[in-house]
């Protein structure tokens, strides 16, 4: 049979409309997907707010809380110069303060290429237990550029999604979220983001009883009771500078949890703060003129604390006057920056008050300096062994300051001697290694223990001697 020349161009004619058709269908359907996930992730980040703890990349959390002294003005403002309260047991500020009218800053960025302005954001949030609350519509404080829309929350609207009020008066930890939905805006947003936030309030002024004050000593009765932070330390002095040394923790609070100083509840319950924030740090503040002239407004500078054993970063403040007796004040410090737990002036002022002196020689104040001469570094081992025993033992009497005083004022010159010697640096080492052994033994066994021990150690040489002695007359 013969084709025919229309009979052979019909198929093909065909096959091409048909590939047209999928190929627009697949086009489209491409588009609608597109259209509807033009935002394939959102992120959330707080560039322009000064947080007291920064925000970690890895387990974010925002720390901020509100004290009932916030006269300061602005957003994180510091209300511990602007209230200039007298160090007193119910003395309260932060360094972070905030208001209910204040705005947190969020940045969106979105990993897709339409941007925020073809749909709606919203934000939510939930806290203290509570059910995620609805989602709201933001209609107002926000703006886009490109892939990312700022947005200002108010901290009120903030406080009341992670139920801690709208008037920011409680306590509380929970879960911000944002989240985005393309046109038109209905529902539940189809991305989201969140962000984990702890606040706490403390209340000064509450009617339901007073806060107790600050014990001195880690051994103080209501240490246990009051959940406080920096119970103890010891002043050294040094260069222009004020060391900082054996700073110790409530041994009982080993989470370094903060007690929840709400209204009605700032007098030692014991109860961790619902917020779950810890202590992260010690204010130090020093002043001329004596510890009844402290304000939360003196300058002040505050010490990173690094765990519950008390170690802190840097290990001293700087900036004094040599040859000048200074008062040293301090306070403890949360993650949101709120200080609690002032030392009023009825701390015993020998433990809080130095003067620093120039340091001549080898170092800048902070060794041992014959100690330092025979081992070589300040960094040897053996120095560190009698650094660790000053700061434990010496310093915590008035008999071991003054012995450390004396050694600093007359040993320099003799370190210098020993420096420049290596047979005066050998002779040096031998004559230490009693006191090193004495050393170690008191920072391993207690300073009694190590006493005992020495005193038979030397009736034991004695008698030996002396034995040895009586059989050579024989």
């Amino acid at each position: 049979m013969q084709l025919s020349s229309t009979n052979l161009r019909a198929p093909k004619l065909t096959v091409f409309k048909l590939r047209s058709v999928l190929f627009l269908v697949l086009f489209y359907s491409m588009f609608l997907l597109s259209a509807n996930s033009a935002l394939a992730t959102i992120t959330l980040s707080f560039q322009g707010n000064n947080f007291f703890t920064p925000i970690s990349t890895t387990n974010p959390v925002i720390y901020m809380g509100m004290t009932d002294h916030n006269n300061c003005s602005g957003f994180l403002c510091d209300s511990c110069a602007s209230s200039a309260q007298d160090f007193s047991p119910n003395a309260t500020c932060s360094v972070r303060d905030i208001h209910t009218t204040d705005n947190l800053t969020i940045t969106v960025n979105d990993s897709g290429d339409t941007g925020f302005k073809d749909g709606c954001l919203y934000y939510s949030g939930s806290g203290g237990g509570t059910t995620t609350t609805s989602w709201n519509q933001i209609t107002t404080n926000f703006s886009f550029s490109g892939n990312t829309a700022t947005i200002l929350l108010q901290m009120g609207n903030v406080c009341s999604m992670i139920g801690a009020t709208t008037t920011c008066t409680t306590s509380n930890k929970g879960t911000l979220s944002i989240g985005w939905t393309a046109s038109p805006c209905a529902g539940t947003p189809t991305i989201t983001s969140s962000v984990q936030i702890a606040f706490r309030y403390v209340n000064g002024s509450a009617t339901g009883g007073s806060n107790l004050p600050v014990s001195w000593g880690c051994t103080g009765g209501s240490l246990t009771t009051d959940l406080e932070g920096i119970c103890n330390f010891v002043l050294f002095p040094g260069d222009g500078k004020a060391f900082i040394n054996a700073v110790e923790v409530d041994p009982s609070n080993t989470g370094l949890s903060v007690p929840n100083l709400n209204a009605g509840n700032f007098s030692g319950t014991g109860v961790a703060d619902p917020s779950g924030i810890i202590y992260s740090g010690l204010a130090i503040f020093a002043t001329e003129v004596g510890p009844t002239s402290f304000k939360t407004s003196t300058d002040s500078a505050i010490l990173t604390l690094q765990s519950a054993k008390g170690l802190i970063s840097p290990k001293y403040i700087d900036g004094l006057t040599n040859g000048t007796p200074y008062f040293i004040g301090l306070a403890s410090v949360d993650q949101a920056g709120i200080l609690t737990y002032f030392g009023d002036s009825s701390l015993d002022p020998t433990h809080l008050k130095v003067t620093p002196e120039p340091v001549y020689g080898l170092l800048n104040g902070q060794g041992c300096f014959i100690a330092t001469a025979a081992y070589g570094s300040m960094m040897a081992p053996e120095v560190d062994t009698f650094r660790k025993f000053r700061g434990k033992f010496l310093m915590s009497s008035e008999l071991g300051r003054w012995f450390s005083r004396t050694y600093y004022k007359y040993s320099p010159p003799l370190a210098e001697i020993i420096h420049q010697s290596e047979a005066l640096k050998f002779l040096a080492r031998l004559v230490l290694l009693p006191m090193l052994l004495f050393v170690q033994l008191s920072l391993q066994f207690g300073i009694v223990t190590a006493g005992v021990f020495s005193v038979l150690l030397l009736l034991s040489l004695f008698m030996i001697t002396r034995w040895y002695r009586l059989r050579r007359l024989a």
